[in-house]
């Protein structure tokens, strides 16, 4: 297996099967049935020439270099949170390294006809095209994903109190009690607080609110995902009721999206079926899930405030509830 990640990513062969047939980009080493055939190739040529004999010192060197690799590669594969490592990109730069100075060393001291020499020519010119659309893939999926940790950390900022992209002036680097404990897209890389306490002393990556407000639409969308779970925003069951249930509205999928009471909402479910809810502020519709009421009982959802002045949208998916307003903190 390790040999045919390498082979194809010496050879390429990969690439164009992947762009005629995959609907995306390689974002990961797998290779294809063509790649498992260069492998093998390699593998035979390599049997080949051992089998020759004649081999030089530096070959066996180099091999034990790649084998050594392989094998820690094959540690690696067993990290239960990553998954399958053999197949990331990380590891594919070193293991082909690796796999060319075996191949030099096994060619050491042949001669090559002309028309061989025209041959590898051919396939080191297609080889460095192909490896030159793959770093291209590379860098657009990282740009991409680039503009979507920024808003990620855009609105971990916003969730603290601070004014997002400020830097030091944005905040003083305390986490505040609203903010949840465990947020999924911080599971990797620095917690909560040594991020925040990094853009206290360095500045900060993250956008600003007007460049937030003119990101796409699927941008902010994804960025509304990101606030929920920096406030960990859901419906959770309550055994009190709104003090004022005569302040309260009757949302059903059919009303137009209403707008959430600064402070949070109640929601009762009615018609003896459940009702769930989504929300948005930032994104061009209310595309947050915040779970789902069931019927017989109060539930709550509470929206801390921050500094955007944007107001929380929320519409009704299924069913149909009783909203009422959570009294706004002071």
């Amino acid at each position: 297996r390790s040999m045919a990640v390498n082979a194809s990513g010496i050879t390429g062969v990969d690439i164009p099967l992947l762009r005629i047939f995959g609907s995306n980009p390689a974002l990961d080493a797998s290779p294809t049935l063509a790649g498992w055939l260069a492998g093998l190739a390699l593998t035979a040529a390599l049997i080949w020439r051992v089998l020759r004999g004649n081999v030089p010192r530096s070959f066996w060197v180099s091999l034990g270099v790649l084998v050594t690799f392989w094998l820690a590669a094959a540690i690696a594969d067993t990290d239960p949170f990553f998954g399958t490592q053999v197949y990331a990109i990380r590891y594919l730069f070193p293991g082909s390294s690796a796999l060319l100075l075996v191949l030099t060393d096994a060619v050491s001291g042949f001669r090559i006809r002309a028309g061989w020499a025209y041959a590898l020519l051919a396939v080191f010119a297609f080889s460095l095209a192909m490896n030159l659309v793959y770093l291209r893939d590379g860098a657009a999926f990282l740009r991409d994903r680039s503009s979507e940790v920024r808003g990620n950390l855009t609105m971990l900022e916003l969730a603290n109190g601070w004014s997002p992209g400020d830097g030091p002036v944005g905040g003083n680097g305390a986490v505040r009690y609203q903010v949840a404990g465990v947020i999924p897209f911080l599971n990797v890389g620095p917690d909560r607080d040594r991020y925040l306490q990094a853009v206290a002393e360095f500045g900060s990556p993250a956008y600003d609110l007007n460049e937030v407000r003119a990101l796409p639409g699927a941008d902010r969308a994804v960025i509304d995902q990101a606030l929920r779970q920096a406030y960990a925003l859901a419906l959770l069951p309550t055994a009190v009721g709104p003090d004022r249930p005569s302040m309260c509205i009757r949302a059903t999928p059919s009303r137009e999206r209403f707008k959430v009471p600064r402070g949070g909402m109640y929601v009762h479910a009615l018609g003896g079926k459940p009702a769930t809810l989504a929300a948005g502020r930032f994104g061009p519709l209310p595309e947050v899930s915040l779970g789902t009421a069931e019927p017989g009982s109060w539930f709550r959802v509470l929206i801390p405030t921050d500094p955007a002045p944007e107001v929380w949208l929320a519409t009704v998916t299924s069913g149909q509830a009783r909203i009422c307003s959570v009294p706004a903190p002071p």
